[in-house]
């Protein structure tokens, strides 16, 4: 799936694929896709579509597990409803202490108070209670409360890339999900409608050369088979 999804982004077409594996012009080809590579991909600071963007005030990027305490008290008392970790916070604890070094509580409605409306940004390896292993990835969790009791609305096995706003809408979300069978991270767009939120198209990729962004042109076709083997694995629940 990777050599085709490369073969798409940088021709359009996967209609030569096999062509291109052919061991008579495999030399031909990689000179072909690198100078592809540099003219798809690289461009001047004023091209729309070049590797770095420029940001604005509207983008949210910091989502580190490094704060001593919570930005509110709610967000703790979230934590004791979701009852997922040890709230003595005793080094002879099985389980992960309820701080902010391995949990987040980010609001993303602005109509709504963060108690019913909240993503749950869980850093990985940690232990939770009624889970039997370790996470193996940070998970985002989005939250909401329905007839007074919390439920999980989306869940993504991955990190938090950005949060854009949108109004008075919910955010929309950008969340670095990984293919292993790839060994390619994809940054994903999710908008909220209709009570959840729902994919939207890939932004982004790396295959170990360094985050590329996609071209709008080629973004429904690739989003379209991404969005397929993130479902398979699992990366979105």
């Amino acid at each position: 799936m990777l050599l085709m999804l490369r073969w798409t982004i940088q021709h359009g077409s996967s209609g030569n694929f096999l062509n291109f594996l052919n061991y008579t012009v495999m030399k031909f080809v990689f000179t072909l896709l690198t100078l592809t590579s540099l003219i798809l991909f690289t461009g001047c600071k004023d091209d729309p579509e070049s590797d770095h963007p420029e940001k604005n005030d509207t983008v949210q990027e910091d989502f580190e597990f490094d704060e001593k305490h919570f930005k509110d008290s709610l967000h703790l008392e979230i934590l004791k409803e979701l009852d997922i970790c040890d709230l003595s916070l005793s080094d002879s604890s099985m389980y992960a202490p309820c701080t902010p070094e391995y949990f987040q509580i980010i609001p993303f409605d602005p109509d709504r108070s963060v108690k019913d409306a909240f993503i749950l940004y869980v850093k990985a390896a940690i232990p939770l209670k009624g889970q039997p292993l370790l996470l193996p990835v940070r998970h985002v969790i989005v939250f909401e409360r329905e007839n007074g009791a919390l439920v999980r609305a989306n869940g993504f096995r991955g990190e938090m890339v950005e949060m854009r706003d949108n109004g008075n809408k919910p955010k929309d979300l950008v969340v670095a999900l990984y293919l292993t069978g790839d060994e390619t991270l994809f940054d994903c767009l999710f908008k909220y409608k209709d009570g959840k939120y729902s994919f939207e198209s890939v932004e982004a990729l790396d295959w170990g050369e360094g985050l590329r962004n996609v071209k709008e042109s080629l973004k429904d076709s690739v989003s379209k088979e991404v969005y397929n083997d993130l479902m398979d694995k699992q990366l979105i629940f």
